[in-house]
């Protein structure tokens, strides 16, 4: 702040600028890294050349790299910032991102631990499943910046913000000012004096409407009924879906996540043995394991972790589980019941059908014997 910097802070933070490098340069490589290209044999040489190809393509496709290599690149700019600093507004704002950059990295981070990674990954899979909703967001933002901009309503130093500025202003935040999406200025007028001073008391009035008035409202109206209205409210309700849909699952996007950052972790050792074989003599144990080790085993609670019901999806249907086993606990204690009503009747229906044979016997008994008697 005071435009110094300890010499110990630079090479400690050099050092972590350089560790992120390394560990970036080493994920892009991995696919050569993982893949053993001396022991494969000249007939897979295309399947393997392709699976690397493969691989470093993925690399490049996943925006979560994109971002590593944005705060990489801030990184070194606040490093060189804070090594040569000048005090000018060119290096506070360089260190400014760093720092930025850093704290988004720093919460980033603790997707991994038990206490915040089930309730992180929600919210990162839900912002990132509106991504089609958001470029709808977008067109019709720009439908109305591209209309806005030809209108010529701002003409400072830099038309094109200047009119986003306000397009941004009314559809994200709905704050806007009529006069000013207009482009035109409040007129203030002498309206009177105070008691007791002799100055006039200053009153606004509304300017003349310009020659842009009816596009510049039209446009006010689509932006403010299309975005304001019904996107914004739309997008809180897709959020909110999501968050709840990604909740249920909070605990398997967390296993997930860690076992992604336990598979990253293994392939730094690859890469240390690939560079450094002298250093790390594990190369043969590893390849002993390398079927084992191609699969993640974890052990998880039979019943369910109390993270699970957090979500009314969850909970509801933990109360439908509850409510289907009641009802199959008395179902099961009525076939019980009938069951044995239907033996007491079956019992009686074979003594009476006894009872009906030794009647039916003795009255052919009594036919029979009975003129003899």
């Amino acid at each position: 702040h005071d435009g110094s910097a300890p010499a110990t802070l630079v090479i400690f933070v050099s050092l972590l600028v350089a560790k992120s490098v390394f560990d970036e340069v080493r994920q892009l490589l991995q696919g050569m890294v993982f893949t053993d290209w001396d022991s494969s044999p000249s007939s897979k040489s295309a399947h393997v050349k392709l699976r690397c190809g493969h691989r470093i393509l993925q690399y490049f496709v996943e925006i979560g790299n994109w971002i590593d290599w944005t705060c990489i690149i801030m990184a070194v700019s606040g490093t060189h910032a804070i090594a040569t600093f000048q005090g000018n507004m060119y290096d506070r704002g360089r260190v400014g991102l760093f720092c930025a950059s850093q704290w988004l990295r720093l919460m980033y981070s603790f997707r991994a631990l038990n206490w915040c990674g089930p309730r992180l990954m929600p919210i990162l899979y839900a912002v990132k499943d509106t991504g089609a909703f958001l470029a709808i967001v977008l067109c019709c933002i720009m439908s109305a910046l591209h209309a806005y901009y030809i209108l010529a309503a701002r003409d400072g130093r830099s038309p094109i913000y200047e009119a986003f500025l306000q397009i941004a202003r009314l559809g994200l935040l709905g704050d806007f000012d009529l006069h000013d999406f207009e482009g035109v200025d409040t007129v203030f007028m002498p309206g009177g004096e105070r008691r007791g001073e002799r100055d006039p008391v200053w009153e606004p009035e509304d300017p003349e409407p310009s020659d842009r008035y009816i596009l510049s409202h039209l446009i006010f109206f689509f932006v403010g009924a299309v975005v304001t209205v019904i996107l914004m409210n739309i997008l809180i309700g897709i959020l909110s879906a999501n968050y709840d849909l990604y909740e249920d699952i909070g605990r398997e996007l967390f296993l997930r996540e860690r076992a992604n950052l336990i598979r990253n972790y293994w392939g730094r050792i690859r890469a240390w043995e690939r560079l450094c074989p002298w250093f790390m003599r594990r190369k043969a144990k590893v390849a002993a394991d390398a079927e084992f080790a191609t699969y993640l085993w974890f052990a998880v609670r039979e019943e369910g972790h109390e993270a699970s019901s957090r979500s009314v999806r969850s909970d509801t249907g933990l109360k439908l589980r509850a409510l289907e086993e009641h009802q199959q606990m008395q179902f099961q204690e009525l076939k019980k019941k009938q069951e044995a009503h239907f033996k007491a009747q079956q019992e009686q229906f074979e003594v009476l059908t006894k009872q009906l044979r030794d009647l039916h016997d003795r009255l052919e008994d009594s036919k029979e014997f009975g003129p003899k008697s």
